[in-house]
């Protein structure tokens, strides 16, 4: 703002310096009109002079003086207006350009504050979403009293339950000695009924006796009363009396025999008392039934509350670990609106200190930068990472004949860049230029996973053979895709026959030009190369193009997209401007430009969604990870309360880190395949699956000669869950750590991550959800 100020300052002064010199100008042009009035006066006098006669030596000597003296004046004057305008036109320019310059600053810092309030009020926006979050969260701890008060209800039904519990246990004993009590009183009456029936067979014997007794008494009685037995009555009569002696005897003994009437009285009370005791036992039956049942039904109330204080307990337990992890991201939204807080700071401050003409020179570089990466190009001729832009293409491949041998350069004398080489090709007669394209390969490398490119490919193909353009036959051409998958696309979309038709057919899967494995030229061709020192040119779709290593007779590689790839073979040449000169010559002599056979990205959109994500694959699907993934990275951020999943020791390798060999059996990746109904003899390697995240994030740290520290010794791909103390895979240990909203790390020492580059050795851990770089200690 300062600087603002001082613009404005210097912008005033200037306007007021012009005005001066306006004012300057106005008036030197006032005096130049008074002057030319007195030079009219001063020639209107001479001639007066002259026409009358009169000779004069003062007169002309003082007219010759103020027209000498008007003339310098004038001339100062001429002089003074001149430079006055000259400055003035200076003045207004620079007004102008610092006018435009306030504007630009003006506008730059406009934008500026109002990026700054939209951000600040977006991390307002987020802070006050994440407060009512809390507050939810808070008005849901509602449930820890809900949960109290069906604690202190569980337990008085528990107090309920124990207090019937002893109850109807006391009720059993008391049954127990009621039933002990009535089954010895059973007995005892059992018994004494066995002795009264004994007793009342006793007494039915002796009343038989004794009616026996009687009758004979009676006989005799009878027979003494009769006539003739005086001889016998006195013996009779003693028998008598001792059959009544032996009756009394009996009867006496009967009697005592017998029971007393209050010994009877006494039983029949014991009889009724045992009826009483029956019928009590049964409505203790009765009553026990019902408590059991009570019990039963206190029990299962019991049960269904303690299982809903279980429930309760977890649902606390898992917003506890909501309002955990809220929190955590409350923090870390605070280090982040800090950061961006302190950013803003920084770039206010910048803005202050800002240099017009030194912002206007970064903007400017940057639009041409922009524009220039929008641009097609290649990358050559002998490093990947020198591009040139297809329409610099031309000068650029004439530049590097002319320059010293060098990245950039042949050294090719002026007079032998026109040199042209005739050589046989199987009886036909051809012709080699320095930069003409002997090898035109599409290899197996990072482009060539991108459908977009190899359907344009294919559709420039296609244009070309309904053009009836040809590529020539001592150019060597192939097609070797990294997966079969390529060549399925291909042929659905019914362009591999056009592919082929101008010799690209499919040579295999796997390194081949890039690599140098692209096998022998003509051999009359590689004499021509040979022999007339010419600068052959190879373009191939592939990351590498370092000297030596495409083709030994090759010493300009160009990398270019796949439909660049056919485009130079068709033209057969890299020192050509595809905006100005044809590439061949089609049907009826017409001849074709680059732009003929270019697909739009219409065309090229409409082949590519041809081909939906199936959910099934193992092999490839949507990538879930850029869905949420932004135009700029996130940057770092805080890691708080994190643990350590792992803990290794030195030189640990892409191949430990992402292993591209064999599934394991045992192996989470295994497992998740054979979950989707993949037998064990079909897995295939780890990296075939590498279009599939879900296989690839069980396959991180899944090498099996890994050495963690965390294990003791033990080698292969596990570790320790520190908080739960349970040896798991990585993969397993990493998802319980994520569910339970706590961040990892691991750390690592000197050489962690060297090897091959392999960007799923960066992908993988972040997949995991450890939550920092390695650290070398």
């Amino acid at each position: 703002m300062r600087q603002i100020d001082d613009m404005g300052k210097e912008l005033a002064n200037t306007l007021h310096v012009v005005s001066v010199s306006e004012t300057r100008a106005v008036v030197a042009e006032t005096k130049l009109s008074e002057l030319e009035k007195k030079i009219k006066v001063s020639d209107a006098k001479v001639a007066s002079m002259d026409g009358s006669g009169i000779s004069s030596s003062i007169s002309a000597t003082e007219v010759v003086t103020d027209l000498l003296m008007a003339k310098d004046e004038i001339q100062k004057l001429k002089e003074e207006a001149q430079a006055n305008k000259e400055h003035m036109l200076q003045y207004k320019s620079i007004a102008q350009v610092n006018e435009t310059a306030l504007k630009q600053m003006e506008d730059a810092h406009k934008n500026f504050k109002k990026e700054s309030e939209k951000l600040k009020q977006s991390l307002e926006d987020e802070l006050i979403s994440l407060r009512g979050r809390i507050s939810e969260l808070d008005s849901e701890f509602t449930l820890e009293s809900q949960s109290s008060a069906l604690k202190e209800d569980l337990e008085k039904e528990h107090e309920r339950w124990r207090a019937a519990q002893a109850n109807y246990e006391r009720q059993v004993i008391l049954q127990s000695e009621t039933i002990q009590e009535l089954t010895k009183t059973s007995q005892a009456l059992s018994s004494l009924q066995q002795e009264a029936s004994s007793l009342r067979k006793l007494v039915d014997a002796q009343k038989s006796e004794n009616d026996e007794l009687k009758s004979n008494a009676a006989g005799i009685s009878s027979g003494s009363n009769a006539p003739g037995s005086g001889s016998d009555a006195g013996w009779q009569n003693v028998a008598a009396e001792n059959a009544q002696a032996s009756l009394h005897t009996e009867r006496a003994n009967s009697r005592t025999l017998m029971f007393s009437e209050e010994e009877i009285k006494s039983l029949q009370l014991q009889v009724r008392e045992l009826n009483l005791l029956r019928e009590s036992n049964m409505q203790l039956r009765e009553e026990n039934k019902h408590n059991f049942e009570e019990c039963q039904k206190l029990r299962e109330v019991a049960q269904n509350a303690k299982a809903h204080s279980n429930n309760l307990e977890s649902l606390l337990r898992e917003r506890q670990i909501e309002v955990e992890a809220c929190k955590k991201e409350i923090e870390m939204d605070k280090v982040e609106k800090d950061r961006l807080e302190k950013r803003i700071s920084e770039l206010l401050e910048r803005c202050r200190n800002i240099d017009v003409e030194d912002y206007n020179r970064t903007k400017d570089d940057l639009r041409q930068m922009e524009e220039k990466l929008r641009e097609t190009g290649l990358g050559g001729p002998k490093r990947p990472h020198d591009r040139v832009t297809l329409r610099e293409m031309k000068a650029d491949w004439h530049a590097c004949l002319d320059n010293r041998v060098g990245f950039k350069g042949f050294a090719i004398p002026k007079e032998s860049q026109g040199k042209v080489a005739e050589f046989s090709f199987h009886g036909t007669p051809a012709q080699l230029r320095h930069g003409d394209v002997v090898i035109a390969a599409i290899t197996s490398c990072t482009n060539t996973s991108n459908p977009s490119v190899m359907l344009g490919a294919a559709l420039v193909a296609r244009k070309a053979c309904e053009l009836e353009l040809e590529v020539k036959p001592w150019i060597k051409t192939s097609l070797a895709p990294g997966s079969g998958v390529v060549t399925k696309y291909l042929e659905k979309s019914g362009l591999q026959k056009y592919l082929n038709q101008l010799g690209f057919h499919i040579v295999g899967y796997g390194c081949t030009t890039c690599i140098g494995n692209s096998g022998d030229i003509d051999e009359a061709m590689a004499s021509a190369i040979t022999e007339n020192d010419l600068v052959a040119a190879a373009v191939l779709s592939g990351n590498r193009n370092f000297e030596g290593r495409v083709h030994p007779l090759t010493r300009a590689n160009h990398l270019a997209s796949p439909p660049l790839v056919f485009a130079y073979a068709l033209a057969e040449t890299v020192g050509i401007d595809f905006e100005t000169e044809p590439i061949g010559v089609g049907k009826d002599g017409k001849q074709i430009f680059f732009r003929d056979i270019w697909p739009s990205n219409d065309e090229v959109a409409q082949v590519c969604n041809l081909y939906a994500w199936d959910s099934k694959s193992t092999y490839i699907h949507d990538p879930s990870y850029f869905k949420s993934m932004t135009m700029s990275p996130q940057g770092p951020h805080g890691v708080k309360d994190a643990y350590c999943l792992l803990n290794f020791g030195d030189s640990i390798t892409t191949d430990h880190i992402s292993p591209a060999g064999s599934i394991h059996k045992d192996s989470p990746a295994a497992r998740y395949l054979m979950e989707r109904g993949v037998d064990r003899r079909d897995f295939n390697s780890y990296g075939s699956h590498r279009g599939n995240e879900e296989v690839m994030a069980r396959s991180t740290v899944a090498n099996i000669r890994i050495v963690n520290k965390l294990l003791g010794g033990e080698v292969g791909p596990k570790t320790i869950h520190i908080s739960i103390g349970e040896k798991l895979s990585v993969f397993d240990a990493s998802m319980r750590y994520k569910s339970e909203g706590h961040d990892t790390i691991i750390l690592a020492g000197t050489e962690y991550g060297s090897g091959s580059s392999r960007d799923w050795a960066a992908k993988g851990p972040k997949l995991l959800g450890e939550s920092s770089d390695s650290q070398e200690f």
